[in-house]
């Protein structure tokens, strides 16, 4: 569960200090997990801005003042050595965060076979095995027990510079362009989508399919990525390997762009299924 107050974490061999600007409006605490946005301020990481995390750290600094506000009133900013604070007198607008080093963090749910496995977090706090709603935070490298652990952090068992998104698919009750899932691209670069992957675990009765491609926005169908899905038979799709008549492999995916699922036809209760997005940045 995410904390909102500082916190004592045990960390090894730290090292990969970084002194980052804290956005304006977040609340960042010692000891927890933050993440480093696209834009390059720091943020307090939580369930709904993983997506956006460029790096992962651990803050090393006082963070809640004990007086002034908790959250920044103005974007930090840093020039040298120097912090260059608000107008709010007391409000610390500027982190010290490790990148590296092996960091003793509390899980969900834990084994000893884990020992190697990529590891996610789900907010500012926990980590578990599942990306479901987490992002990349390191691999497991000493087990503890089921909810402790030593974390390798930012290093993962993928290749060089590959990052994943997974999520739920939505079981839309009417036929909506996006309804499916609709993922803006959470760089703000323009990176390169190696593969699109659609896993149905519960498929629906009628002979239904879905398009799934890159869209100038998240309300618009695209079929660029995976064209005619059938999701009446439960079964995992590669758009390397099964891409249909219109679907590719590897697709450029840009700034402001979102990657759209949409279904010929309403989902019957109980649906389910998750897709994977396998993308590196493209420079």
């Amino acid at each position: 569960m995410a904390v909102t107050a500082n916190q004592i974490l045990t960390i090894k061999e730290p090292s990969g200090l970084l002194t980052l600007p804290v956005k304006s409006g977040e609340t960042i605490y010692s000891g927890t997990f933050a993440i480093i946005g696209n834009d390059g301020y720091l943020y307090n990481l939580t369930s709904s801005n993983f997506n956006q995390a460029m790096l992962i750290g651990v803050v090393c600094d006082d963070s809640i003042n004990a007086t002034g506000p908790a959250a920044t009133t103005a974007s930090g900013s840093v020039s040298g050595t120097a912090e260059v604070g608000s107008a709010v007198a007391g409000d610390k607008t500027v982190r010290n965060v490790w990148t590296k080093g092996f960091v003793k963090a509390a899980f969900t749910s834990i084994t000893q076979a884990m020992v190697g496995t990529t590891m996610f977090a789900k907010d500012n706090y926990v980590i578990d095995d599942t990306q479901l709603s987490g992002i990349p935070v390191g691999y497991l490298a000493t087990y503890i027990s089921a909810t402790s652990g030593y974390i390798c952090l930012n290093e993962y068992n993928m290749g060089p510079g590959l990052r994943v998104i997974k999520g739920a698919l939505t079981a839309i009750t009417a036929t909506t362009a996006g309804g499916l899932l609709a993922v803006l691209n959470p760089t703000a670069k323009t990176v390169m989508v190696e593969r699109m992957i659609l896993d149905i675990t519960a498929a629906v009765t009628a002979a239904t399919t879905a398009d799934i491609g890159i869209a100038a926005n998240g309300t618009t169908s695209s079929d660029t990525l995976l064209d005619g899905v059938a999701l009446n038979v439960a079964t995992t799709r590669d758009n390397t390997v099964s891409g249909g008549t219109n679907g590719k492999g590897a697709a450029k995916w840009t700034s402001g762009q979102y990657i759209t699922g949409t279904t010929s036809a309403a989902l019957t209760t109980g649906f389910a299924g998750t897709y994977a997005i396998h993308y590196r940045l493209w420079v």
